[in-house]
């Protein structure tokens, strides 16, 4: 009777160890969806409690979660997560006009910038307007972003794709799964779109942007036509979008199945220029 009881006992050991391991070991698949589970949860610039907060998450948030590290997980930033780089790195794209009711002379009517391209590759993206910041990302060559507010020669700039922070794993339930960034290759013919949400799947494409035009209730601003003049609808920021008419951009985003839609739909995540 007790030689069973070992026996027993030793099982029960063993199935434990294993089921530890194969916890320990497993691996999570990356990016995936996850929802914000807690009120006020602290997103920071890095997987440590005393790195700086860049932002507060609210619960039943939606985040693109690209990494862990311990008991962190790596998230693209929202789109209110304050983002700085140096204004110099930048040439801007357009322009929006003071109001003429200054009184002043439309020449000396001070003027915003309301996107840019960057000069160079790898420019880094600070949380403050100060080279003592933390670094959140970096901007390549020919991205655009767009600017929200100028000082002291740094630009306050809209989160990009490439930038991120951290949170802790037990604050972010999985949802769904992101499928990775897929390359459309100009000769490469899409279905037709016959789904009413949008996918999770992300699609990269190159092509010239031109303007949809006036279309009723259309769910696109912007068309982008690639080199054998396959056509897709760009669903992003308009003021961007316009600045870049009839220039040669690469554009990363969801692909939006959209019903009644002869043209694949992308909301735009990242654009930029190519030469």
């Amino acid at each position: 009777m007790r030689l069973n009881s070992i026996k027993i006992l030793c099982c029960l050991v063993f199935l434990s160890a294993f089921a530890c391991l194969n916890n320990c070991f497993s691996e999570e698949s990356f990016p995936f969806l996850g929802e914000v589970n807690g009120n006020k949860i602290n997103l920071r610039a890095d997987s440590r409690t005393s790195s700086e907060i860049i932002c507060i998450l609210e619960k039943s948030e939606k985040v693109e979660v690209v990494a862990s590290a311990n008991d962190w997980y790596k998230v693209r930033l929202p789109k209110r997560a304050a983002c700085y780089i140096k204004a110099s790195f930048l040439e801007c794209l357009n322009y929006e006009k003071a109001s003429t009711s200054a009184g002043l002379p439309q020449t000396e009517q001070k003027t915003k910038c309301l996107n840019a391209k960057a000069l160079k590759d790898r420019i880094n993206i600070r949380l403050g307007p100060n080279e003592s910041t933390p670094i959140l990302g970096t901007l390549d060559i020919n991205e655009v972003v767009n600017i929200l507010e100028e000082t002291s020669g740094w630009a306050k700039i809209e989160p990009i794709q490439n930038s991120f922070g951290w949170v802790y794993k037990k604050f972010v339930n999985r949802t769904g799964d992101i499928s990775p960034a897929v390359t459309i290759k100009p000769n490469t013919s899409l279905p037709v779109n016959t789904e009413k949400n949008p996918t999770n799947e992300i699609i990269t494409v190159e092509g010239i942007i031109k303007p949809y035009g006036k279309v009723f209730n259309r769910a696109a601003t912007h068309k982008l036509f690639t080199k054998n003049n396959e056509i897709f609808l760009l669903k992003g920021n308009k003021k961007s979008l316009e600045s870049l008419n009839f220039q040669k951009v690469k554009v990363t985003g969801n692909k939006m199945n959209l019903p009644k839609q002869k043209f694949t739909v992308i909301e735009v995540k990242n654009i930029e220029l190519v030469n």
